[in-house]
């Protein structure tokens, strides 16, 4: 009788840190920041500041990335990456279209409409949208499609048997992004290929238990000592740049300590999933429900109310115009994940 050699089981899949959906609340507040914290480009000691702040929070993106790479595989060995990629895409296109007819209302209102028509039959913004991801009237959606190709190209390099080169592949275009200030228009290295992709590869590496055994012999104290030492390096960076250049144009999409930043919060969000308080459980539900739509509505928020707070006091827009914006876009993401959304299915 012969006998057959059976394949090993394919391991279960992980199941859903609670911990990283509160790091995914933090990055909604921080994506609020870099939108509406009040930077100013200068040399003086607030312009600094500002820049410096602006350039902290900017670790939120790479956050949201990170966290779709680390469950990468567990999307495809459950079945549902075909869902995932359609949830992505669903909300892409809807939040395009209430930024297409928002923005289409002020043009009208503002005697812009026919600069706005222009932009909507130009070669070069329907380019720079299919292939840099770039939405030319509402940008921040850029998230949404870069996440989406950067999954297809992941998935293309499964299948063709050729993942062991991601991690190669990453931090190669993380250096072409990191040497690129003097690229003009910051959508050409903030899309799918030099942004989502690396990031999203770095999430799909620390999953790995490889990554995990190396992780897991850092403590916590070391983690926070090398969040410092990323946080010291952004804000070194930020300020070389400022006093070197004038003015400072382009602003960075991320820099050198940034990935340093993302990895030790990542680690320490993973690493406490089961936390108590009602702010920590509080937090898990913002970031499992509401983290994407906040991101999706805290730009039309921020446009409608942040006059009404000032521009020109850092502390103003950080302690209050922020929290304020990110607080109304949650209340208005409940009310469509909570009562609207249901409503529309049946």
């Amino acid at each position: 009788m012969t006998h057959q050699t059976q394949a090993a089981p394919t391991p279960l899949p992980k199941r859903r840190n609670s911990g990283l959906d509160a790091m995914r609340a933090l990055a909604a507040l921080l994506v609020v920041a870099i939108h509406f914290g009040g930077t100013r480009i200068g040399t003086d000691a607030e312009s600094l500041t500002s820049l410096i702040v602006n350039a902290e929070v900017r670790v939120a993106v790479p956050l949201f990335f990170m966290f779709t790479g680390y469950y990468y595989e567990s999307m495809v060995a459950r079945g549902c990456f075909g869902h995932h990629l359609r949830k992505l895409l669903t909300m892409a296109v809807g939040a395009t279209l209430l930024y297409f007819f928002y923005e289409l209302a002020l043009s009208w209102h503002n005697g812009s409409l026919n600069s706005f028509l222009g932009e909507l039959l130009s070669v070069d913004s329907w380019t720079n949208w299919l292939i840099f991801n770039n939405v030319w009237f509402a940008s921040h959606l850029w998230f949404f499609y870069a996440a989406v190709y950067a999954l297809f190209v992941m998935r293309f390099f499964d299948i063709i048997k050729l993942q062991r080169w991601l991690p190669a592949l990453a931090a190669m275009l993380l250096a072409v992004m990191w040497v690129s200030i003097d690229v003009p228009q910051n959508y050409y290295t903030r899309n799918f290929l030099f942004f989502a992709l690396p990031y999203m590869v770095l999430g799909r590496w620390l999953q790995s238990a490889k990554m995990r055994q190396r992780l897991n012999s850092f403590s916590r104290r070391k983690l926070l000592a090398m969040l410092t030492v990323g946080l010291l390096l952004v804000a070194g960076e930020t300020i070389w740049m400022a006093l070197s250049r004038q003015p400072l144009s382009p602003m960075r999409e991320t820099f050198a300590g940034t990935l340093i930043c993302a990895i030790c919060l990542f680690e320490l969000f993973v690493r406490c999933p089961n936390e108590s308080g009602r702010l920590w459980h509080f937090s898990q539900l913002v970031g499992r429900k509401y983290s994407a739509y906040i991101y999706i509505l805290h730009i039309i928020v921020g446009h409608r109310i942040a006059g009404f707070f000032g521009t020109d006091s850092l502390c103003v827009a950080i302690f209050i115009s922020v929290p304020v914006i990110f607080i109304i876009s949650l209340f208005l993401s409940y009310l469509y994940v909570d009562w609207m959304k249901p409503r529309l299915k049946h």
